[in-house]
């Protein structure tokens, strides 16, 4: 790991023994020192994360959130329930059924909600997080990852959906979806999803 703003080099994790394939990664204080840990998923398969501290490299948490499956995942980070540290929001891939969403607490690791946010749908979901009602805490968003262009913004606090939109009529197959939330916080927190191959996007949530 490297630091955004010297370049040092920081302490260095290997997230998962034995994988051939993708992962996926995000940083946020999850400790609450205000240093940054790194948060790590098997993107491609594995149904397994791990937090390693930010400031020594140790790892903090290591689980599989979705019990029987073994495939890809997206992951987030972000303070939903308001005490100081970032939680962790974990999406299952393409053969879950319905869209399956936890939230897990950055103190304890504990099940903090759990969404199903796409009834019958098994393509997967991409997860997100950003202050979209201007409440101070951060919102879920979750989109389609296969085969649709299904957004929906949660609560952050209760899990209520407060959006529910298709960004692009009409797409179907050919339909991949991406995140991507702006840093600031506030009401108006930037959603982009993409669509196809060299599809335009749209922003804004």
């Amino acid at each position: 790991m490297f630091d955004p703003e010297t370049g040092a080099v920081g302490p260095r994790v290997r997230t998962v023994r034995g994988l051939f394939g993708r992962v996926a990664l995000v940083t946020a204080d999850v400790t609450g020192d205000g240093i940054a840990d790194t948060v790590a998923a098997t993107a491609g398969a594995g149904g397994h994360v791990k937090v390693f501290d930010g400031a020594t490299g140790a790892k903090l948490m290591s689980f599989r959130p979705f019990a029987g499956f073994s495939g890809g995942l997206s992951v987030a980070a972000a303070d939903l329930d308001g005490d100081g540290r970032a939680d962790l929001v974990v999406g299952a891939g393409a053969g879950a059924s319905g869209g399956h969403v936890k939230v897990f607490s950055g103190a304890d690791g504990s099940l903090l909600r759990a969404a199903l946010a796409f009834e019958g749908f098994s393509g997967g979901v991409r997860v997100g997080t950003g202050d979209v009602n201007g409440d101070g805490r951060a919102d879920l968003i979750v989109g389609a990852a296969t085969g649709s262009s299904h957004v929906k913004v949660l609560d952050g606090l209760d899990g209520a959906v407060l959006q529910s939109f298709f960004t692009f009529e009409g797409f179907g197959a050919a339909c991949s979806w991406a995140v991507r939330i702006s840093t600031g916080t506030g009401r108006g927190a930037d959603c982009r999803s993409r669509c196809g191959r060299g599809g335009r996007a749209r922003q804004g949530v």
